[in-house]
């Protein structure tokens, strides 16, 4: 078992972003751009990583249009960015090249392009080409360079996500140092989470949240239904178990085991009701993924459990209220000892 803190990375944690790497093509943008096209695909904790570069965008370029072009888990998170003009929904063809032309209209009109992933995608690469802007930054290997003209070697593997999408602006000249990653909730989130409140008497209640889903690996249920009655005894405060229609057997089997008044099953219908919920909890318990990211957007202190071969300093959420903890093996080689341990020392401390 290892546990490890979250550190806040500062301005001088970015040494060396300016160096672009052996074949890097690094033509300065001394130009201030009138309208920037942004391509990050993939999940919610992608789209939560590329924040702080959406920021810096706006920050550094006040007056330009910036857009997002997203899927589908990532659009949510998009649109809760107050630094973004639209965000624009990848539409799916049959194959890559007529999801290509389903989108081209969409894609076109920009003077510059950027292309968010920490590594080479062949997609991605040929939406930043077609989109026809002036400037196209992204990562590639020299023998594709022909995608960008402003190519960035690929970033180290262990490289936090965060960094190596900020790594992106060394060619606008923009070494940004902010991990702000705080959502612009909608009133319609803000209300469910007041709702929620009211129906569920939370009043001054210490709310603890257990995240039951996970797109890789899961801590056993009956682990969480003992972490539960620990703590329910220590701090006599209320349990949500939030999960995902596919994982609300395992909720019902928790809540068999919990005193009914102090347990109860959240079922988001959107990201950004569950980060409303996170605002007004007190500790998350949650395996790694993007419910991690979407708890440091959100503020609630976190531990995050973390199978032994996950890639954990890419991947941790960067918030220095998150504790990680790691196993020797698959989830459930953490014991429910190991995490009670950590909650005590880490978030239940004597007076």
């Amino acid at each position: 078992m290892r546990l490890e803190r979250n550190p806040r990375l500062h301005a001088g944690d970015y040494r060396g972003r300016g160096q672009s790497g052996r074949g890097s093509i690094f033509m300065s943008i001394t130009y201030q751009p009138k309208k920037i096209l942004v391509i990050r695909r993939n999940r919610m904790g992608d789209m939560i990583c590329t924040l702080p570069l959406l920021r810096a965008l706006r920050k550094n370029f006040p007056t330009a249009f910036i857009k997002v072009v997203c899927e589908r888990k990532g659009e949510p998170i998009a649109r809760a960015c107050g630094a973004v003009d639209e965000v624009y929904l990848l539409k799916k063809g049959v194959n890559r090249l007529h999801t290509l032309l389903l989108n081209l209209r969409a894609l076109r009109g920009c003077d510059l392009a950027i292309g968010v992933k920490a590594g080479f995608d062949r997609h991605l690469a040929a939406m930043i080409r077609w989109s026809g802007a002036r400037h196209r930054i992204g990562y590639a290997p020299g023998p594709r360079s022909f995608h960008y003209s402003h190519r960035l070697s690929l970033p180290p593997s262990e490289e936090s996500q965060i960094e190596s999408c900020l790594r992106l602006l060394t060619p606008l000249g923009i070494k940004e140092s902010s991990m702000d990653l705080h959502l612009d909730l909608p009133a319609s989130a803000l209300e469910f989470a007041e709702r929620l409140a009211v129906n569920k008497a939370f009043n001054k209640r210490f709310i603890t949240v257990f995240n039951l889903s996970s797109n890789r690996d899961q801590w056993p249920t009956e682990n969480y239904a003992q972490l539960g009655k620990l703590i329910l005894e220590k701090k006599k405060g209320l349990i949500a178990l939030s999960c995902l229609p596919e994982d609300r057997h395992r909720a019902d089997e928790i809540l068999k085991s919990l005193p009914p008044n102090d347990v109860f099953i959240f079922q988001s219908s959107s990201p950004l009701e569950l980060a409303a919920l996170f605002k007004r909890g007190h500790l998350l318990i949650t395996p790694e993924g993007g419910s991690a990211h979407l708890a440091a957007a959100s503020g609630i202190p976190t531990l995050v459990l973390w199978p032994q071969y996950s890639p954990l300093e890419k991947w941790k959420s960067q918030s220095d209220r998150h504790f990680n903890l790691r196993g020797s093996g698959a989830l459930k080689m953490i014991s429910v000892e190991d995490v009670w341990e950590i909650v005590q020392l880490k978030f239940f401390p004597e007076n």
